[in-house]
């Protein structure tokens, strides 16, 4: 029996799904479960809750498949989920100044090349400190702008901002980066 599912959108397989074809969660789970534990794993730098954590993200999309708006992106909602769940953590850490010394965000740059020069070695260090230090908030934005590279719309959906506040946030953060970096720029 040949498989439907590839040819669908995300949206058209979770009106299936509300309809009762379970089997079209295997294909949505297909395509973000990699997508979503790297996204996860880099916000809160453990493998265990990072999977933990994908587990119930999907979890949560079963169980609440029928609060899902077919006529908005998949993509927003599911992503939406799992920032939740990793916000709900990090507000139940301790101690977050330890997180920021254990570099939040190892390998923010990647993949790694095995001989890289110090400077490389160095503006990486610093970038992840730098990404480290941020709210959370703007970390999010950060992460899913340039790690996910979702759009401004999908983003502010996701987190909840207007388009133009989401756009601003992003502006004074490269802005403020660059500034921070700026000594590992070889035209200075």
């Amino acid at each position: 029996m040949l498989k439907q599912y590839p040819m669908l959108t995300d949206e058209e397989l979770m009106a299936r799904i509300q309809n009762g074809d379970r089997q079209c969660f295997e294909e949505l789970y297909d395509r973000y479960h990699k997508r979503l534990f790297n996204f996860i794993f880099r916000l809160v730098n453990d493998r265990e809750k990072a999977e933990d954590f994908l587990h119930d993200v999907f979890i949560k999309v079963m169980e609440s498949h029928d609060r899902f708006d077919v006529t908005r992106k998949f993509s927003t909602w599911i992503y939406t989920i799992a920032i939740n769940l990793c916000r709900n953590e990090m507000r139940n850490q301790l101690n977050r100044k330890q997180l920021i010394a254990l570099n939040f965000i190892p390998d923010f740059i990647s993949p790694a090349i095995q001989n890289e020069n110090i400077d490389k070695r160095n503006f990486k260090h610093e970038l992840n400190k730098l990404i480290g230090e941020m709210d959370e908030e703007n970390k999010t934005i950060l992460l899913l702008r340039f790690h996910e590279e979702l759009s401004i719309p999908q983003i502010s959906s996701i987190v909840g901002l207007a388009e133009g506040t989401v756009k601003s946030r992003l502006f004074y953060l490269l802005k403020k980066m660059a500034n921070q970096l700026s000594v590992y720029n070889p035209t200075n």
